[in-house]
């Protein structure tokens, strides 16, 4: 009698290995926070702060967004080291995501109030129209520059005030790595001043006039929870200083981006 065929077993699957982050690289990729509204627990997390943190930002809230992100991104790719070797926890990565959320819906619900005052919207206008020139020139005189491009792209992302501000501010920086190549380009003269100006008049600068009531209140949210997102960033910040001070490729991740308040350049 032959003797039974056992079944055939399928060879057994190799388990999926994520590679360990190693260049010094942390992944850009922004925490889906464009979505969030501003409710009613959030303000409640908002007024129990303590006073200190009605103060206005004494950055550029472009550069501030940018150094949360970053934070968010450092942690992201470095936290087992991270939670093992300092004071934050495993939920400090959630606890940053939540607080971006708090600011930006924040940061949208006073410009929402604020919207009405003419220098708001003709800034925004006009910044918009100076961020398509720019991008316009360098897409066509700069199109075959993969790098030049890979900038353009990531500065067409993000919307709001402070991530039109912040694009202004790339864009004259890039426009002026490249002048001679952008010399017949139709770049407004004197477009780095105006820039400056555009992204003070849709940030710092419009935090220094007084308004209505509505305005006030909802500013006051505002700068507490940009307050808020800077103490989890400085919290990131100085872990990772000190549990990657003699990794110096993966210690540039935990620096603060600061640019002056102004920037005068010419293109």
């Amino acid at each position: 009698m032959a003797a039974k065929k056992k079944p055939a077993t399928a060879a057994p699957k190799k388990a999926s290995v994520k590679k360990k982050t190693t260049s010094g690289k942390a992944s850009t990729r922004r925490p889906a926070t464009s979505g969030h509204v501003l409710s009613a627990s959030d303000v409640s997390v908002l007024e129990a702060l303590p006073s200190a943190y009605d103060a206005g930002p004494t950055e550029r809230l472009a550069d501030v967004l940018q150094n949360a992100r970053n934070a968010h991104a450092a942690f992201t790719a470095y936290a087992k080291p991270l939670v093992a070797g300092s004071k934050l926890t495993a939920s400090t990565g959630k606890d940053l995501a939540a607080a971006m959320a708090r600011f930006e819906a924040a940061e949208r619900a006073w410009n929402g109030v604020r919207s009405s005052a003419p220098s708001v919207v003709e800034a925004r206008k006009e910044g918009e129209e100076l961020k398509a020139k720019m991008l316009s020139a360098l897409r066509y005189f700069l199109g075959d520059d993969k790098a030049v491009m890979s900038r353009c792209d990531k500065i067409v992302e993000g919307t709001g005030d402070v991530d039109l501000a912040d694009d202004l501010v790339k864009l004259v920086d890039l426009c002026a790595e490249h002048a001679s190549t952008l010399a017949k380009a139709k770049i407004p003269k004197g477009a780095a001043d105006r820039a400056a100006t555009i992204a003070d008049a849709l940030t710092g600068g419009a935090t220094k006039r007084r308004g209505t009531p509505e305005e006030i209140a909802a500013q006051r949210l505002r700068n507490r929870a940009c307050n808020a997102m800077s103490a989890h960033v400085d919290a990131i910040f100085e872990a990772g200083r000190y549990v990657f001070q003699n990794d110096p490729k993966v210690l540039k991740l935990f620096r603060r981006v600061t640019r002056p308040a102004r920037r005068r350049r010419g293109l």
